[in-house]
């Protein structure tokens, strides 16, 4: 998620800056490049690609789409950032320049986006960084070498994640004492405990806990998932997450905003290795993250049960 938020902010700032490029005259070589811009607005499809991924996109109507799998759940205002930046790209002025393009970093380059618009594509390959801070790129459809903004080829760090890192997150209920009506939680042994309440008062069976797992409460106030780790996972990876054989399983039922009772399942599997547990919500198989600083009584509660 981290990752994620640190893109949308650098892309961010590229559309704001894109716009405030120099309006000196540029040389005669520029008149072509400037002719082929396309608009934002008129982008249909994009493709990002390097040595190990490609990422493909395409509107329709208004909405974006990952084109390996439509269904994902795309970040649709993630995308006017990309389409800024994109945009800034086939308005990026040529500069003059000769055949041997290594002087550009461009004779083996292998990072490119593609930009379509009105069934006209560009398409256009990083190379090397110029002293100014810009970046040459080279356009296919022209020969050009064009010299673009750094703030606008910061799209290309999108290729150093994956498509997850752009997907919607689900959003978690804020679980309080006042909405809270049952909580079950199950370790790994399988022994699990219910804790019902009712007028501001928890209990396991007849024992009073309200004071005990006033943690928990609070802890379940404040449940967020922080990544999308796999979204259609393959055969196994569940299992490779822990999943299959959890540390821990949370089932709380609860008073949603319409008055309704609603539930959620948390089942919580191994650690990510830095920080994160992988876990999975309701019956859904999509992998996600949590911080494990977040799931601490939890994990507890699972481990050790209410003393």
């Amino acid at each position: 998620m981290k990752r994620h938020t640190r893109l949308l902010v650098l892309l961010l700032l590229a559309a704001l800056l894109t716009g405030c490029g120099s309006k000196a005259q540029q040389p005669k070589e520029a008149d072509a490049a400037v002719q082929t811009a396309l608009p934002p607005e008129g982008i249909t499809a994009l493709t990002l690609s390097d040595d190990t991924q490609v990422l493909r996109f395409r509107r329709d109507g208004d909405i974006w789409y990952w084109q390996d799998d439509e269904t994902f759940p795309l970040d649709q205002a993630s995308m006017p950032a990309l389409l800024e930046a994109a945009a800034a790209m086939t308005a990026a002025p040529s500069v003059p320049a000769g055949d041997d393009l290594s002087a550009y970093g461009l004779d083996d380059a292998k990072t490119s986006l593609s930009v379509t618009a009105d069934g006209e594509t560009l398409t256009f390959t990083r190379g090397d960084q110029a002293a100014s801070g810009d970046w040459y790129l080279l356009c296919a459809e022209d020969n050009s070498v064009r010299l673009v903004p750094d703030d606008a080829v910061k799209i290309f760090q999108l290729l150093d994640g994956s498509i997850y890192d752009l997907a919607v997150l689900p959003v978690m209920p804020a679980i309080t004492a006042d909405t809270l009506r049952t909580a079950v939680i199950a370790g790994a042994d399988g022994e699990r405990f219910t804790i019902r309440a009712a007028d501001g008062v928890r209990k396991v069976g007849a024992r009073d806990v309200t004071e005990k797992t006033a943690p928990l409460v609070e802890e379940l106030s404040r449940l967020s998932v922080t990544s999308c780790v796999d979204y259609a996972p393959a055969e196994g990876a569940a299992a490779v997450c822990g999943l299959n054989a959890p540390e821990a399983i949370l089932v709380v039922t609860y008073t949603g905003v319409t008055g309704r009772e609603e539930a959620l399942t948390v089942t919580i599997g191994l650690p990510t290795g830095d920080g994160g547990r992988y876990v999975t919500l309701n019956d859904e198989p999509t992998i996600y993250r949590m911080e494990e600083t977040s799931l601490v009584q939890v994990l507890t509660l699972a481990e050790n049960g209410l003393s």
